[in-house]
């Protein structure tokens, strides 16, 4: 087992003492563990510099190993901005950069990477009138946040806001699904007001998140119910009656990752969100979104930051999902299940044996369900909460026109889709009701 060592004592240190709202606290490390070690925090002061690079996706691939040290060291880091994640966004054609900012903290130390952001470049289009800078780079990334150090991150959000104030990048940005606690609102707040930047709130959303104090055992006692925990128990005894079955988890081979990949893209396809006419989204009916999925996750295998835990009936996945890892967050990404089972509950067992994994891995301190909000069988299981926002910031001082348009637009197209869900299902209501006459 990893053994959680202070970086500045030497001693070892309780898994409490290793947690701050579940991330890693400055200057304690991870020893063995299979993701990067934590090192001690920067001592960022006032001789400090701080200098911004504008990075294409394959730069920063060649700096992963100093993301890597970013990432123990962040206020909370995310799948999303690791360079396996960026350049596979990169290959489906959009104009994809990354500014990373650099620290100088002594004329004898190195320079450490203090700061990255990655950023698609939009064009204009219907629902959005100007040029923008936008984050996430794509629908199937699910946080925009920059990742910053704990010991500098005003400043280098601050030094971010000023390098696209000056070069020729669009000054309007739309961010969406940024992380929205106390810590990171106050960073926002203060890196703002000192550019005298405007923003604008487009939505606050709520979805799941798993962080506890608790052992997995411990923690499912407090959130489901006896009743509940003796049902899912019965169902896995059920499964073991038609074969055997087993739970399973990928991780480290490549080979074995990709294979597993290739059974949860099928198992989804074949399900409900295959169906073209219940407006499927499964991955493999978008060649591009089978791609960057699939690069994705070679590139993150690349550096043993995914894993894939599955559910086997008969040597059959009968339920997968995919985990991504990133400083000591984990996210789930994506999950689907045999429909064929469904009176089985093969996705919430699967959910079960994930959130054991979790919370027993001294490596995760924080999971992030990606969810779109807190509703579903995992806000069941994962009590707990977190709040995300969507903004459209303007990097220019003063009142902007810019800003207010897309505003206005972006506003327009969430009225928009919210009118045409709405009138889908009443659709799907009458016609069932017909055929149901």
């Amino acid at each position: 087992m990893p053994i959680l060592v202070d970086a500045d004592r030497g001693g070892p240190v309780s898994r409490q003492h290793f947690r701050r709202e579940g991330e890693a606290k400055a200057g304690v490390r991870i020893e063995d563990c299979h993701r990067s070690p934590v090192t001690a925090s920067l001592n960022f002061n006032a001789g400090s510099c701080i200098e911004v690079e504008q990075a294409d996706p394959a730069r920063f691939w060649a700096v992963r190993s100093s993301f890597r040290d970013l990432a123990a060291r962040a206020v909370r880091s995310h799948a999303f901005a690791e360079p396996a994640i960026v350049a596979a966004a990169a290959e489906g054609g959009q104009q994809v950069i990354v500014l990373l900012a650099w620290g100088k903290f002594s004329d004898v130390a190195p320079s450490a990477l203090v700061g990255a952001w990655p950023l698609v470049v939009r064009r204009r289009g219907l629902f959005s009138p100007v040029r923008t800078l936008a984050s996430p780079l794509n629908p199937m990334c699910y946080v925009g946040s920059p990742v910053l150090d704990e010991s500098c991150s005003v400043d280098v959000l601050r030094k971010f806001i000023v390098f696209i104030r000056n070069s020729k990048l669009p000054p309007v940005l739309s961010l969406g699904d940024l992380y929205a606690d106390d810590d990171h609102m106050k960073i926002l707040e203060d890196a703002f007001a000192t550019e005298r930047v405007s923003y604008e709130v487009l939505g606050r959303r709520r979805r799941a998140k798993l962080q506890s104090e608790l052992g997995g055992d411990a923690y499912l006692a407090e959130t489901l119910s006896s009743q509940t925990r003796k049902k899912l128990n019965q169902k896995w005894r059920r499964l073991k009656e038609i074969d055997d079955v087993q739970e399973d988890c990928s991780r480290g081979r490549r080979e074995d990752i990709l294979s597993t990949l290739d059974e949860i893209l099928s198992v989804e396809q074949a399900g409900w969100k295959g169906r073209r006419s219940d407006r499927g989204r499964a991955v493999l009916l978008d060649s591009g979104k089978a791609g960057f999925v699939r690069s994705a996750i070679r590139g993150m295998a690349e550096d043993d930051l995914v894993a894939c835990r599955s559910i086997r009936l008969g040597g059959q996945l009968v339920a997968g999902q995919i985990l991504l890892y990133s400083g000591l967050a984990a996210f789930t990404w994506l999950t689907a299940y045999d429909e064929k089972l469904s009176k089985y509950s093969p996705g919430i067992l699967l959910l079960k044996f994930t959130t054991l994994a979790l919370l027993n891995d001294p490596g995760v301190c924080f999971a992030d369900s990606c969810n779109p909000d807190h509703s579903g069988y995992m806000a069941d299981m994962w009590r707990d909460h977190m709040d995300v926002i969507d903004i459209v910031v303007d990097v220019r001082p003063g009142w902007s026109i810019s800003l207010r348009l897309l505003s206005a637009a972006q506003r327009a197209r969430r009225h928009a889709r919210s009118l045409l869900r709405t009138g889908y299902h009443m659709l799907r209501r009458s016609v069932a009701g017909l055929r149901s006459s």
